[in-house]
C-alpha cells in the first residue's frame, strides 16, 4: 500500500516513489505500487535526473582544470558532490524494485564520475606539492 514517506523536491512519494497526482486526490497507483507502470515511469525520470547531475558534475570538473583552479577548498567541495551522487544512486537503487533499465547506465556514469574526481584529485596535490620556484 502506498503511504508518504519522505519530502523530495517534487512533493511526498511513496516508499517506491510514487508521487500522489497532480489533483492531492490520491496516489495515480491507486494504493498498491507494485506493478504500476506510473511508479516504474517515476524511476526513469529519477534515474534521467541522475544521470543529468552526473552530466553536471563532469562539467564543472573540467571547468575547474581548464581554469587550473586546483585547490583544496575546491577538492573538498568536489568531493562532498561526489557523495551527494553516491547517497542518490543508492537511494534510486534501494527504491528501484523494478529494475529500471536505466540503472545500470546510472552505476556506470556515478564510476566516472569518481574517476573523474580522483583524476582532479591528483591534479590538486601534484599542484600542491610542487616547490616554490616551480622545480616540480
Amino acid at each position: 500500500m502506498c503511504q508518504p514517506n519522505r519530502y523530495s523536491s517534487r512533493g511526498w512519494r511513496c516508499w517506491y516513489g510514487c508521487l500522489p497526482d497532480h489533483r492531492g486526490t490520491g496516489w495515480p497507483c491507486g494504493g498498491n505500487c507494485a506493478g504500476s507502470e506510473r511508479c516504474r515511469w517515476d524511476r526513469t525520470a529519477d534515474w534521467t535526473e541522475f544521470l543529468d547531475d552526473c552530466d553536471k558534475y563532469e562539467a564543472e570538473l573540467a571547468k575547474e582544470i581548464r581554469t587550473a583552479k586546483f585547490t583544496l577548498a575546491k577538492l573538498e567541495e568536489e568531493e562532498r558532490s561526489l557523495e551527494r551522487l553516491r547517497r542518490w544512486h543508492r537511494d534510486l537503487t534501494a527504491r528501484d524494485v523494478f529494475g529500471s533499465p536505466q540503472a545500470s547506465q546510472a552505476a556506470e556514469r556515478l564510476k566516472q564520475c569518481a574517476a573523474a574526481c580522483e583524476d582532479y584529485a591528483e591534479r590538486v596535490f601534484a599542484v600542491l606539492h610542487q616547490s616554490p620556484e616551480g622545480g616540480g
